[in-house]
This record gives C-alpha cells, structure tokens and sequence, in this order.
C-alpha cells in the first residue's frame, strides 16, 4: 500500500490589521504576558524565600534528632520536587535577606536566576562555580547550628 507523501504547505502570510480594535487587542495581550511572567517570578521568589526559611527553622529540631544539615537538605530533597542545590540556595538566600519583603522593594522584578548571581557574587572568595561543596559552605557559613561547617555536630 503506498504512502502519501505529504507536501510542504507554505506558511500563509497575513498582513496585520492597522485597526484600533486590533492594536488594542494586542496592547492587552503583551500587557496580560508581561503581567503574567512578573507574577511567575514573583511567586518562585516567594516559594524559594519559604523554602530556606524552612529549612532555617528545621535546623534546630534536625540537631535534636542527631540529624546534619546536609542529611536534612538530602531528606527533602528525595522527598520533594527540590533539588540539593536549589535547597541550599534557597537557604542562602533566606539567610541572607531574612526579609522578603524588604528585599523586593530594593530589587523589583528580580528574576531567581539574577537572585541566585547575586547571592553567589556577594560573596567572591566563596564563589560556587557551580559546585554543591561550595554552596555548602556558603549556604551554612553563618548557620549558628553548624557552626557554618555545613553540618550538625552529634
């Protein structure tokens, strides 16, 4: 049985509208994505703050369990959706800028990406280059549990 070879369609060209409907139209439709992607990043800001100031309050109930900090980030991170190293960047940066909301007026529209250059750039002899060990360290460095070695002592 022969097959159908399927011709390449041409796309069709369509000239846009010079109505005011249309411009109006598509005024609206930029401003509801710009809305949208601040709103996104609004809200992943939020979820990472929460999640290292979480983490922060669970230090102290991790140490009466005998259990290390770097124990802890591995135990939600196998029982979330998170990653290791987004954990320890989201306690970086809850420990850095403890207020959020403080930190939202002085870097409006900031992305997670920039947050995370910023938190790391902060910090230069530090610098991560993308290692978890590093983030570690930075990440637990003023921890008062561990003492900033990334871990609790039993």
């Amino acid at each position: 049985m022969p097959t159908e070879v399927s011709k390449a369609v041409e796309p069709q060209v369509i000239h846009t509208p010079k109505s005011k409907w249309f411009q109006d139209l598509i005024k609206t439709v930029r401003a509801t994505a710009s809305n949208t992607r601040e709103t996104v990043a609004r809200l992943v800001l939020e979820s990472h703050h929460e999640l290292g100031s979480l983490m922060i309050e669970a230090e102290p109930q991790a140490k009466k369990s005998k259990i290390t900090a770097q124990e802890l980030v591995e135990l939600v991170s196998q029982a979330t959706d998170y990653s290791r190293t987004t954990i320890y960047d989201a306690v970086l940066f809850a420990r850095t800028y403890p207020n959020l909301e403080e930190f939202s007026k002085k870097y409006q529209e900031i992305s997670w990406n920039k947050v995370k250059k910023l938190l790391y750039k902060k910090d230069d002899e530090n610098s991560t280059g993308g290692k978890e060990e590093e983030k570690k360290k930075v990440a637990f460095k003023t921890c008062s549990t561990c003492n900033g070695k990334g871990y609790v002592e039993a």
